[in-house]
């Protein structure tokens, strides 16, 4: 939304002075920049966010250092192109303007300096249609229809199997995310929620148990996730004590923490009871795997932190 108000803003000017033909002959201080720079303002918005969607789209998802490089380049092609599209603009206001029109007073030396003032308002145009689409956004979200794109990275590839963590933003601006498990053996593709993120990104450790499941562990939550069966045990701490519980294969919009109930644990998911199961030992012989930020990063790449020392990682 914020790029097509931007764009409608910086369009609306010169799409005004090209199609009205007393003004498509004309030239001068002010309308000579107001015909062509917004043009290349629009190709310097528009182009770097088509490749840089395309790219994240089919790429980008487990290419966390090129993504920095991808996105510059993305950003220098949209300059050229966009000094391409002045220079081309200007080439056609000489062809359509008369040929034997006078530049007016104020041209010449002070020509930059009025190119340079357009670039600025257009800069000012473009920021003002990110502000409106952002708002409308906002509005949106306002009355709970605010969802942002699934993004996923592989965690576990072995054979057809595979195992994906995905975070959707449910929040326009703040931290808040639905996180998920996306498991695909090359026959049937399945998403598994996890614990909605109700505030500040969170990361993960990964390790392996030698039974090959896997332990995943925010400031949040801990899992134990099977990737050939699929199923997913939400771990509770109670002391030195270990219970599992069956996650819920839903989006889980109320919870409760362990509780008592004749002498045996359970917690609440969705309004429905799910008994835990004590699983002291369950974690012995574990070995680190890795971690999860923006991608899955192996352990042979990002070395081990304790979630306490996370605060600082991007």
């Amino acid at each position: 939304m914020d790029i097509l108000l931007a764009s409608a803003a910086l369009a609306a000017i010169p799409v005004v002075l090209w199609a009205v033909p007393a003004f498509r002959r004309r030239r001068g201080r002010w309308i000579s920049p107001a015909k062509t720079v917004p043009c290349g303002c629009l190709a310097m918005l528009l182009i770097p966010a088509l490749l840089w969607r395309v790219w994240m789209l089919h790429f980008g998802a487990d290419r966390e250092p090129l993504n920095r490089w991808m996105l510059g380049l993305s950003v220098a092609v949209g300059i050229a192109a966009g000094i391409a599209v002045i220079r081309l603009a200007e080439g056609l206001q000489r062809r359509v303007a008369p040929a034997a029109e006078e530049k007016t007073p104020g041209e010449g030396s002070r020509r930059r300096e009025f190119y340079f003032a357009t670039f600025i308002l257009c800069l000012m145009l473009g920021f003002g249609g990110c502000v409106a689409g952002n708002v409308v956004t906002y509005a949106r979200a306002m009355r709970g229809n605010y969802r942002g794109e699934w993004r996923y990275t592989t965690v576990l590839r072995e054979g057809k199997v595979r195992v994906d963590f995905g975070s959707q933003s449910i929040h326009p601006f703040l931290a808040e995310y639905n996180y998920g498990l996306r498991f695909d053996d090359g026959q049937r593709r399945s998403t598994h929620f996890l614990h909605v993120n109700c505030g500040g990104r969170t990361f993960f450790n990964v390790r392996r148990l030698p039974d090959g499941r896997l332990h995943l562990a925010d400031k949040d939550a801990e899992y134990l996730v099977d990737p050939r069966s699929r199923a997913v045990l939400k771990l509770i701490r109670e002391g030195r004590d270990l219970y599992t519980v069956p996650y819920p294969d839903e989006l889980v919009t109320s919870w409760s923490g362990l509780c008592d109930l004749n002498g045996k644990k359970h917690c609440d998911f969705n309004l429905r009871r799910v008994e835990a199961t004590p699983a002291d030992g369950v974690l012995d012989g574990e070995v680190y795997f890795g971690r999860i930020t923006r991608r899955f990063q192996p352990a042979a790449e990002a070395p081990e932190l304790p979630l306490s020392e996370w605060r600082n990682v991007r």
